[in-house]
């Protein structure tokens, strides 16, 4: 910008600017400011992604520890029957697996609940980011903006008092 001004002419104290350079520069502008924005909803959609996937995750350990529990159930249940002779070994062993399934119950409601505090989490700290992205690049915008509107009042001062000098 500083260029354009320093290689414009000069008409009483005033510089005369090209008109379409001022648009092209403005057009450039225009172009340039959705970047942060396009950065911001990448970082807002990369959190959600990773908040499914630690859903999805959850999932898994919670089917798998159930798998877990249920197949140790079915090893009881099988020792059971083996030794069904030997009422007190059977009655321990379904005591066991009871308990091993209320374990594995607990153990994926607790991993269940800490990733969904952590997505929520990444997403409020994604959106807090998103905001901040914005907010400063439409401050950023804006104080460019009234800067370049200021030029070109300035510029337009200055066509407008040739033009007056150049009647006269």
């Amino acid at each position: 910008m500083r260029h354009l001004v320093d290689s414009s002419p000069r008409l009483g104290g005033r510089v005369l600017l090209d008109w379409r350079h001022m648009l092209d520069l403005l057009e450039e502008l225009d172009q340039s400011l959705p970047k942060e924005y396009r950065e911001a909803q990448d970082i807002l959609r990369d959190a959600e992604n990773h908040a499914l996937d630690t859903r999805r995750q959850i999932q898994q350990e919670r089917e798998n520890a159930r798998a877990e529990a249920a197949a140790i159930i079915e090893e009881a249940g099988q020792r059971a029957r083996a030794l069904a002779s030997e009422h007190e070994i059977a009655r321990l062993a379904e005591e066991r697996s009871s308990e091993l399934m209320r374990n594995s119950d607990e153990y994926s409601r607790q991993v269940r609940d800490e990733g969904e505090a952590y997505a929520a989490e990444v997403r409020r700290a994604a959106d807090e980011y998103a905001e901040n992205s914005r907010r400063a690049t439409d401050e950023s915008a804006l104080s460019l903006l009234s800067h370049l509107k200021s030029v070109v009042n300035r510029a337009m001062a200055s066509v407008e008092d040739g033009l007056q000098q150049m009647k006269r």
